[in-house]
């Protein structure tokens, strides 16, 4: 994490429909094996303890229970690990059911993220508290959370889900104007032709407006029934690039790992006077992770104004001639004149 890189993945672990039991053990010897090999942050896919296509199952009450006490399983799992994790899950909150996202940090809830763009048919997607009970004990629950790290202030997370991506109004949007830099996606959509073009233009163009990073970990082929196919396309991206992706079907796990840069992009919106960030009504909730040496796979280009594309430089050269042009006619000049220097 030092010079403001932040190792992140995305990742489908192997799944199983409704076998909770099964999903969870993948899910902890993910978290095990993400702290062994240094990420800060993994994002897991939308209803991924469970399983997304888990249909008219979510209304048995015995599924949720079993979500509930995963995620105390994970939490437990994450105790000691320098590591922060977002996990989707189903929960109730009072009689009302959510597709969430539980943020678990070091042995900790941080907080719980409700999808109010959810399929209506299984789950609510309007709430009216700002708490929820896990256990026995209460934790911050609504959609405009940001987790901020005190060891490093520049990472600060807030949670989208898939369908966000294509909202004229995302709560993305919202969450980057509070000051999220990272914004860990639960996916859940399922695969048709031209879904993964689609979900790359979406997670370039909307982290080069809201000038921050995308960690979209999608549901895996393990969810997949006769109803509905899942690919594990999960992307990292960064200021309109993507750093990182999975191809659809290209492995059961879609294992997707890079670092951010959030100072680049604390940076970027500094000097960007389109991006106005400015009081909201988003809680921060605090979390800790040690800030570590940061080994880097991402591409770091040498030559940052040489560009390996050559058409590059005729746009230049056009720009620039078009530009002297005017400048000619305006001074009523009848002729140029060339100075060589050196």
């Amino acid at each position: 994490m030092k010079h403001g890189f932040v190792k992140v993945k995305a990742f489908s672990p192997e799944a199983r429909v409704a076998d909770v039991k099964f999903n969870t053990a993948k899910i902890i010897q993910a978290v095990w094996d993400c702290a062994e090999h240094g990420v800060k942050v993994l994002v897991l896919p939308e209803l991924c303890i469970c399983g997304a296509s888990c249909g008219d199952l979510f209304k048995q009450k015995a599924l949720i229970c079993a979500c509930e006490s995963a995620i105390e399983d994970i939490r437990a799992s994450s105790y000691g690990k320098e590591l922060t994790v977002f996990v989707g899950a189903p929960l109730y909150n009072g009689a009302r059911l959510y597709d969430c996202a539980v943020a678990i940090s070091n042995g900790k809830i941080l907080g719980v993220v409700p999808n109010t763009s959810a399929n209506s048919r299984h789950f609510e997607t309007d709430y009216d508290t700002d708490e929820i009970v896990i256990g026995t004990q209460s934790y911050p629950f609504g959609c405009e959370l940001v987790f901020e790290c005190e060891s490093m202030s520049e990472l600060k997370i807030g949670v989208a889900f898939g369908a966000d991506l294509f909202s004229p109004i995302g709560t993305d949007s919202a969450l980057c104007l509070s000051g999220a830099t990272l914004i860990a996606c639960l996916n859940a959509s399922h695969q048709i032709v031209g879904a993964e073009e689609k979900l790359c233009l979406m997670a370039k163009s909307r982290s080069l407006a809201n000038k921050c990073a995308y960690a979209i970990a999608s549901a895996g082929e393990g969810e997949t029934t006769t109803d509905v196919l899942y690919a594990s396309h999960n992307i990292i991206c960064e200021n309109g690039e993507i750093l990182a992706q999975s191809a659809p079907f290209s492995s059961k796990t879609g294992d997707t790992v890079s670092e951010i840069d959030v100072s680049y992009l604390t940076y970027r919106r500094a000097v960007d006077a389109s991006f106005k960030q400015g009081a909201t009504s988003a809680s921060t909730v605090k979390f800790n992770l040690k800030v570590e040496k940061t080994a880097l796979t991402r591409k770091i280009d040498a030559l940052p104004f040489i560009s390996d594309d050559a058409s590059r430089y005729e746009k230049i050269l056009t720009i620039q001639s078009r530009a002297l042009a005017k400048r000619l006619v305006a001074s009523h000049s009848k002729s140029a004149v060339i100075g060589i220097s050196g």
